[in-house]
């Protein structure tokens, strides 16, 4: 398992469409599988290691004779004399880390100078110290300095607006330390919440697969999206407009065979209902919202 399983990318929007924030460039890069695992390399070594992003550098120019524009490295760190200290190359979670990648990583390396060298799909990790010549652990690199998911961090991974309610930010807070969260690329019929491409926690319910996350939107509100696939149901959507801790629209998409059988939306009168809370049951309450629509 990779240690940057539950590291969270940041995200932005440039108008309404949702992009990765990339904290070392300070720029929005397109939402891309390798740029992805990019970024939570940059969170973890920011967050967890407690390098500071003025000693990082993303996508390094790295020259060499036979090629007329230079290649780019992932991410590239400098220790506390700005030598290079961690060169990482990053590939997509498709990408298998054979013997192409080690070779291509061990070339950049040779231009500039690492003493330590990390390759990762965000899956599997692999490290390697220069001066040793042989594989070694992260914890032979890294002085883990664990920061706590701040208020912060959780508007800037996209999980809520900055100007969230307390109870619904406390609930926020535990949901981005479940173990269980994954990255899921889902496409939106919603024309309000157009990408809900995001980390959901996954589970298993009574009769079916239950997965759910938090979104900030385009248009300054949270969102609560649940995906419910059940046998007899078929694979239902719901995206619930947030009011600090209550449901307040209610948005229904059911699918079968690939078609779109329900397109619904309905206002939520009795919010205290659909109360959010910390000990909420997410699969009766999802049953709830589904049942509104029968």
């Amino acid at each position: 398992m990779s240690i940057i399983r539950g590291i969270i990318p940041r995200f932005r929007y440039a108008g309404t469409k949702r992009k990765l924030w990339n904290p070392v460039s300070k720029k929005a890069v397109e939402i891309l599988p390798e740029e992805r695992i990019r970024l939570q390399c940059v969170g973890f070594l920011n967050e967890t290691a407690g390098i500071s992003f003025s000693k990082m550098k993303t996508e390094l120019p790295v020259y060499f004779e036979r090629n007329n524009s230079p290649l780019r490295a992932d991410i590239l760190t400098y220790d506390a004399n700005f030598n290079p200290f961690l060169l990482v190359e990053c590939k997509a979670p498709h990408i298998r880390l054979n013997e192409k990648a080690a070779i291509q990583t061990a070339r950049y390396n040779h231009k500039v100078s690492a003493q330590y060298i990390w390759i990762t799909n965000g899956i599997t990790d692999f490290f390697y110290d220069v001066s040793r010549e042989k594989f070694c652990s992260d914890s032979d690199i890294f002085d883990y300095q664990p920061k706590p998911f701040s208020k912060e961090t959780l508007s800037e991974s996209g999980f809520c607006i900055r100007d969230t309610d307390p109870h619904l930010r406390n609930l926020l807070q535990d949901f981005v330390q479940l173990n269980t969260l994954i990255y899921i690329n889902i496409k939106s019929p919603n024309p309000v919440l157009e990408d809900l491409r995001h980390y959901y926690n996954l589970s298993e319910t009574n009769n079916g697969k239950l997965a759910y996350t938090f979104i900030a939107g385009p248009d300054g509100q949270n969102y609560l999206v649940g995906m419910w696939s059940t046998p007899e149901s078929g694979d239902s959507l719901l995206i619930i407009k947030l009011y600090k801790t209550f449901a307040q629209k209610v948005y229904i998409y059911t699918q079968r065979n690939d078609s779109i059988i329900t397109d619904a939306s309905l206002e939520i009168e009795d919010n205290q209902a659909f109360s959010l809370s910390k000990n909420v049951n997410w699969q009766e309450y999802f049953e709830r919202l589904y049942h509104l629509f029968q």
